[in-house]
């Protein structure tokens, strides 16, 4: 029962397919069909997608196995500065060997810090070393949902494949039952007409 629901349910559908090829008095092969179904496909577009999605997961995993620098600076602007002075023998001696004390520094010294502002540069080198297990854990699992999401995509390529040449098919025999019952048609036609011309 539901067999023969699902064959007229295709008879339905294909009647204008079938219709309107024979009126437009165009045909096209299986493979053309196949490949715009392919082309104009949603679930298939959106395979692809997910699988670029997946390879640029891929990529930005594979490069945190890589050192990372990160350079930062800054700068901040003051109003009053005091200049910095070290006394002479602030850090300490030194015993020069010939028995004199030297100080240090040896006289007083006095720096201008800036002309009101401070510049400050930094560089910090990060190297995962502990992390690379975990990261190359992480990058096999990207490689096999790739793979996954490539298999879907194939499965789903081919059972488009397959609907397609079973809805061609059924619209050939459909348009070849047509011509049958219209050729019927004629033939009873006829044979009225030869009944009616004998009478």
């Amino acid at each position: 029962m539901n067999n023969k629901f699902r064959n007229g349910l295709y008879t339905i559908m294909l009647w204008p397919i079938c219709s309107y090829t024979l009126n437009a008095q165009t045909s096209y092969s299986v493979d053309q069909l196949i490949d715009a179904a392919q082309r104009n496909s949603r679930q298939l577009s959106i395979k692809g997608y997910q699988i670029l999605e997946k390879t640029g997961k891929l990529r930005e995993d594979g490069i945190k196995r890589y050192p990372s620098v990160v350079l930062d600076g800054n700068y901040q602007y003051n109003f009053k500065l005091p200049d910095i002075s070290i006394p002479a023998g602030t850090i300490g001696t030194v015993n020069t060997g010939n028995g004199v004390e030297q100080l240090l520094p040896a006289q007083d010294s006095r720096f201008n810090v800036g002309e009101k502002g401070s510049y400050n540069v930094g560089i910090n080198l990060y190297q995962p070393i502990t992390q690379q297990g975990k990261i190359a854990t992480s990058l096999a699992i990207d490689r096999a949902d790739i793979k996954i999401s490539e298999q879907e995509k194939a499965q789903s390529s081919q059972q488009l494949k397959l609907q397609m040449e079973r809805l061609f098919y059924s619209a050939l025999i459909l348009e070849k039952t047509l011509a049958a019952e219209k050729l019927r048609l004629e033939l009873t036609k006829a044979k009225l007409a030869d009944g009616e011309a004998s009478k």
